[in-house]
């Protein structure tokens, strides 16, 4: 224990010396009577370090709820906001904000990393109430050599601004924001030095209400009483795609303005650019703009009666159009120049008035998918057509109409969209030498194509000469190429109809084909994939024949109505025998080609497998390819339960080597094995032989002894 006391005496003897009236001095001989710590720097080169705690440590609810009012002017320095704090016996105040605190240094610089939310770094607030003028502050800088602003204000914020201006009294009608220059430069400028920055230098709006004149509540009010422009606006050359004035108006009263420009005796709006820049918007002299569901980008007004000039007049001595009308909304469905009129004149005229050049009066054109040009008579319209183009100059080889798409669409289109409208869409007339209507391509796939839709009936193109005297066809075409003159397709599976359909009423065919030149082709050619008949005829008259074949003018061939085949030349089949269409006893699955049948004893006019040696009721072969097919039944009739007997002719027939070996020649009778036949064996009466009458199949014609039974070719004659 005395070693301690003694450690804390040499302590303070060595840190510091007591003066007489308890003053402690640190560094320093003789304190300062007046002070209870007087310190010094011994060395010139030291300071006084006070407690250092973290602005949470500072303002921790255990700190502060154990200070009171006994503890004001306790001290500590915040190392996150690097200031001294002074408890004042209720709160902590920095050493700014206590009275009588230090007067800053100049230049005066501080950063602070942290405070609390919802507070001012610097906030000046007067709070009286007299009649006497008070600024809250006043920067000025009267260097006339000084490169710097008297005020700068920046902020790194993503929300808000650099600053706020606010007149708080709704009775005050000074301005929120002054700014006069004596010099020569600009009272203000206002820049966006961000490249992808789309929003405005300048951004200006109103909650006032509309006053009696244009300059009421405005969002901006220019006046000048010199002899130049309220407001110039300048694009510099660096800039690109922009605009030097745009007007804007969100208001939802149909009566506001963009802009509203007047003048007594002079132009009202003067635009001019003297830019050689171009762009996806060109540098326009006036540019307005809508953004409103009810409102026009631009509007040009004469209210004056006697005015005979036109409300919007358009001019250019260069080599773009005098106007252009744009729609950039993909889903608007209106025009992009819509015309009307309440006179008696057009609602729109377009004039070439330079007589040396071919360029049309009106052109349409579009790169979508709808009509270049459209034109309406609307239901108020009894007797007017939609749209009317007229070349007056008999000597003008141009079109009066011309359409032409670089889009998907067609280049005309004409719609009938009135069920009650007998008349065609597009109807062609001429008083010329020429053709009402001419069709012409270099490419695609057809010069004049025609479809109806719709759920009615109707065809999708009429030719129709009502000229009794006329001697040329209705239609004609005609093919320089290596196609078909002319192609008739049915594409709806479900249609039963002829693609080609001709009928006359006079005394000439109805259709007539004919090949002129020396090649090979056909006069007519017809062909199916389906299971339809390549060519069909219908005779449905009295008399005549359902078809006749000529050669040089003379009947080689004839198919009568009934039926009947007549031909000078005789008929070749590829069939090598004469078949008739039998009835069968049992299943008809059960029989084959080359089965030996016999006449059934049970049915009238049926035959069965052959199935006893010598048979005289053998009858035929199952014929494999019969050259001719005899029937009772009509032709139309069905006959898979028939099966075609061979009764002569060369007929694959099965046989066996019942009777030994078959040699070319042999006379065939029926064998006991089903359906064979078999070698006859004559009997030999007198050194003769005799075969069975009635039970002779027919001859061989091949050899066979190689199998029981098998398939060779005889000629079948039944005797």
């Amino acid at each position: 224990m005395k070693k301690h006391v003694l450690f804390v005496g040499f302590l303070f003897l060595s840190c510091g010396v007591w003066a007489q009236n308890k003053t402690l001095g640190v560094g320093v001989t003789t304190p300062n009577a007046n002070a209870a710590l007087h310190v010094e720097s011994p060395t010139g080169n030291q300071g006084f370090i006070l407690p250092r705690l973290t602005t949470a440590q500072r303002t921790a609810a255990g700190f502060v709820s154990a200070l009171g009012a006994a503890d004001n002017g306790l001290m500590v320095y915040d190392t996150n906001l690097n200031t001294i704090f002074i408890w004042d016996g209720a709160t902590w105040k920095s050493s700014a904000q206590v009275a009588g605190g230090p007067k800053l240094v100049y230049p005066y610089v501080d950063t602070v990393g942290s405070a609390p939310n919802n507070s001012n770094l610097l906030r000046l607030v007067y709070a009286g109430s007299g009649t006497e003028n008070v600024g809250v502050a006043h920067f000025e800088n009267m260097n006339p050599n000084s490169g710097f602003s008297a005020i700068f204000g920046r902020t790194n914020s993503v929300t808000n601004g650099a600053a706020d201006l606010v007149v708080s009294n709704p009775s005050n009608n000074n301005d929120a924001l002054g700014v006069t220059t004596n010099g020569l430069g600009t009272a203000a400028r206002l820049s966006v030095n961000n490249a992808s920055n789309q929003s405005a230098a300048l951004h200006v709006s109103t909650n006032g209400t509309v006053g009696t004149t244009a300059t009421n509540s405005a969002a901006i009010l220019a006046e000048t009483t010199s002899a130049f422009s309220a407001i110039t606006a300048l694009i510099p050359t660096s800039a690109s795609q922009s605009n030097a004035v745009s007007g804007i108006t969100k208001s939802s009263d149909p009566g506001s303005w963009a802009g509203y420009f007047s003048a007594q005796t002079g132009t009202a709006v003067y635009g001019t650019t003297n830019s050689n820049v171009g762009g996806g918007l060109a540098p326009v002299g006036v540019y307005g703009e809508a953004r409103g569901t009810g409102s026009v980008g631009g509007a040009f007004w004469i209210q004056n009666a006697s005015n005979n000039f036109p409300a919007l007049y358009s001019n250019t001595i260069g080599i773009g159009p005098s106007l252009s009308a744009n729609i950039t909304n993909a889903s608007n469905a209106s025009p992009a120049v819509f015309s009307t009129t309440n006179g008696q004149g057009a609602a729109g005229l377009f004039q070439q008035t330079n007589t040396t050049v071919w360029s049309p009066a009106l052109q349409g054109r579009t790169d979508g998918q709808g009509a270049a040009i459209a034109g309406t008579a609307t239901a108020n319209s009894t007797n007017a057509n939609a749209s009317e183009f007229v070349v007056a100059n008999a000597a003008n080889p141009r079109h009066a109409v011309r359409a032409e798409t670089l889009g998907t669409g067609t280049a005309g289109y004409f719609f009938n969209n009135n069920p009650a409208n007998a008349s065609p869409a597009l109807m062609s007339t001429t008083n010329g030498t020429g053709a009402a209507l001419q069709v012409e391509t270099a490419t695609g796939f057809a010069t004049l194509f025609a479809r109806r839709d719709g759920a009615t009936n109707g065809n999708a193109a009429i030719f129709d000469i009502t000229n009794a005297e006329n001697t040329y066809p209705t239609l004609q075409a005609n093919t320089q190429g290596t196609g078909s003159v002319a192609s008739f397709n049915v594409n709806n599976a479900s249609n039963n109809a002829p693609a080609l359909f001709t009928q006359t009423n006079g005394g000439g065919s109805a259709a007539h084909f004919q090949v002129t030149g020396t090649g090979g082709g056909s006069a007519i050619y017809g062909s199916t994939s389906g299971s339809g008949n390549g060519l069909f005829i219908n005779h449905t008259g009295g008399s005549g024949n359902l078809a006749i074949f000529q050669n040089n003018g003379s009947n080689v061939a004839r198919i009568d109505k009934t039926g009947q085949g007549l031909f000078n030349g005789g008929t070749t089949s590829s069939g090598a025998d004469v078949a008739e269409m039998f009835d069968v006893e049992g299943d008809r699955g059960a029989y084959e080609p080359g089965d030996v049948l016999v006449i059934s004893e049970n049915s009238d006019r049926t035959v069965e497998k052959s199935s006893a040696s010598n048979s005289t009721k053998v009858a035929g072969v199952y014929a494999t390819k019969p050259g001719v097919k005899l029937t009772e039944r009509n032709l139309d009739e069905n006959m898979d339960d028939l099966v075609p007997m061979g009764v002569i002719g060369v007929i694959p027939t099965k046989v066996c080597l019942q009777n030994g070996p078959i040699r070319r020649g042999d006379l065939l009778v029926t064998s006991s094995k089903t359906g064979h036949a078999m070698k006859a064996i004559p009997a030999m009466i007198n050194g003769v032989a005799i075969y069975p009458t009635g039970a002779i199949l027919g001859k061989a014609l091949e050899n066979f002894d190689g199998k029981e039974s098998g398939l060779i070719n005889v000629l079948v004659n039944v005797k």
